[in-house]
C-alpha cells in the first residue's frame, strides 16, 4: 500500500511539473510572438533611422509576468528568429548582420537587460503595488532607450547630441503610454499570471 502510495504521489508530482514547465514554455512563446506582433507596429520618423514600434509594451510585461529567466529566453527565443533570417525585426527587417549592424542594435541588447530588470525586481513579488510596478516599468523604459542611443553613438557614429535627439527624446511620449498601458495590465492580472506561468 504504501508503495503503490509512492507511486501515485511520484506521477501526479510528475505531471505537475510537467504542466508547469509547458505552461512556461507557452508564456515563452507568447513574449517571443509578442515581441514580434510588436515590430510590425511600425511607425517610420522622417528625422530617425530608429522607428517607433509597440515592442517595448511586450518586454517590459515579458519580466514581470514570466521572471527573470524565462522573461529573457522569451526575448533571446525572438532575437534567434530574426538571426535565422525571420522578418521579425523592425520594418520586417532580418538576419544576422542586421541585427549586429543595423540603427535598432542598442534597443534589441536593451530587450534582454529589461526583461532581467523587470523580473527581478517585479518577478517574484505578489500584490506589486501600481507605484512601484509604474516605477520599474519607467526604468525599463529609460534602460532600453539608454542602450539604444548608446549604440548611435559607438556604432553608428552620431555625436552624442545627435543620438539624444533622434534615439531618446522622440520615444518618450510614446513610452510612457505604453509602460502605463503595461502598468494597468500588470497589476490588475498579476494573480492570474501568477497562476498560468508560475
Amino acid at each position: 500500500m504504501v508503495e503503490l502510495t509512492k507511486k501515485v504521489v511520484g506521477v501526479f508530482t510528475a505531471e505537475l511539473a510537467f504542466s508547469r514547465v509547458a505552461r512556461q514554455g507557452i508564456g515563452i512563446a507568447l513574449f517571443a510572438a509578442g515581441t514580434v506582433i510588436g515590430a510590425y507596429v511600425y511607425i517610420p520618423l522622417p528625422f530617425t533611422p530608429v522607428p517607433v514600434t509597440l515592442q517595448t509594451f511586450f518586454v517590459t510585461l515579458s519580466g514581470a509576468v514570466l521572471g527573470p529567466v524565462n522573461g529573457v529566453v522569451s526575448q533571446i527565443c525572438y532575437l534567434m528568429l530574426g538571426c535565422i533570417g525571420l522578418p521579425v525585426f523592425s520594418g520586417a527587417k532580418a538576419g544576422a548582420v542586421w541585427m549586429a549592424t543595423g540603427p535598432t542594435v542598442g534597443y534589441l541588447f536593451g530587450f534582454l537587460l529589461a526583461s532581467v530588470f523587470n523580473g527581478l525586481i517585479l518577478g517574484n513579488g505578489k500584490n506589486v503595488k501600481i507605484s512601484t510596478a509604474l516605477l520599474t516599468f519607467v526604468l525599463t523604459s529609460s534602460l532600453i532607450l539608454i542602450c539604444g542611443t548608446v549604440w548611435l553613438v559607438v556604432g553608428m557614429k552620431f555625436t552624442v547630441a545627435d543620438a539624444v535627439m533622434k534615439g531618446f527624446v522622440p520615444f518618450i511620449p510614446g513610452d510612457l503610454f505604453k509602460l502605463t498601458l503595461a502598468t494597468v495590465v500588470f497589476v490588475t492580472q498579476e494573480q492570474r499570471f501568477r497562476r498560468w506561468f508560475w
